[in-house]
């Protein structure tokens, strides 16, 4: 087994079809005060959750590790498709029917089987029922609303946001700060094919990356239907645009919530 990656809660290790994640000591003192999930309690979770969506087939599970299934891909730094990114506005929609969000939604939480058409989401531990607060607060800066950050009630729109911020990420911004929510301008205006579509998409975005959880898109159909109509070789041609290109938007949003995206020519 090859040591994948090390947190202050687990060590994850590998080889070509196995992965096996073990809780550091600090995360079984965490186990025993209630305030994390056991291995056995995280993999009996995933397990229950991908009765409905695609997650990793847990193999085994110890006191202090489980073994899962590998992977041949994880999105972390690979650009998403529309593709993949309508299968996740689908899979985010049946958690919250399940009265779950995941809380971590990232690309580094993101696999893909070897055709790269179906993918799966990983680390289950800081899922939560719908209405009650993370037992220990678990997010990712950059990715997760407010209401993680600030030890909120999870909420219906919870997962919506950090969907916004891939969504973003898969345009090439990188970052968040108090600023002005972007214009998408280029995005919209590269090429004159499919522009409705293109400006439908960035306005619902939009939508998605309130700070106000009260005032985000509830439902996810609107996504799966424009990223049917969506042109994947457009979106394409944008990225290789964009890596020569260096950019800081900072403009005014007529809604009040401000926002500055930082443009990331390293993010392809």
């Amino acid at each position: 087994m090859k040591l994948i990656y090390k947190t202050d809660h687990s060590t994850v290790e590998g080889d070509e079809t196995t992965v096996t994640k073990t809780f550091t000591p600090t995360a079984m003192e965490l186990v025993r005060e209630g305030l994390m999930r056991s291995p056995k309690q995280e993999a009996k979770l995933q397990e229950e959750l991908g009765k409905t969506i695609l997650t990793p087939t847990v193999y085994s599970s110890s006191e202090n590790s489980f073994t899962m299934q590998r992977l041949p891909y994880c999105m972390a730094g690979e650009p998403l498709t529309f593709n993949h990114l309508g299968k996740l506005t689908e899979i985010i929609h049946s958690i919250r029917e399940q009265g779950y969000a995941h809380t971590d939604l990232k690309r580094q939480n993101i696999g893909a089987d070897e055709s790269q058409q179906e993918i799966y989401l990983f680390d289950w531990n800081g899922a939560t029922k719908i209405g009650e607060r993370q037992s220990m607060p678990q997010f990712t800066p950059g990715y997760s609303p407010p209401e993680l950050e600030g030890n909120e009630n999870v909420q219906e729109t919870t997962d919506i946001y950090s969907f916004g911020m891939i969504c973003l990420r898969t345009l090439g911004y990188k970052r968040r700060q108090f600023g002005s929510m972007p214009s998408f301008k280029d995005y919209i205006q590269y090429g004159t094919e499919n522009w409705s579509n293109r400006k439908a998409y960035v306005d619902n975005l939009e939508q998605c990356l309130f700070f106000d959880h009260r005032k985000r898109m509830k439902s996810m159909h609107v996504f799966k239907e424009l990223y049917e109509v969506l042109d994947e070789d457009h979106l394409t041609k944008y990225r290789e645009q964009a890596k020569v290109m260096t950019q800081k938007d900072t403009l005014r949003s007529p809604k009040s919530e401000r926002f500055t995206f930082i443009f990331d020519q390293t993010n392809f």
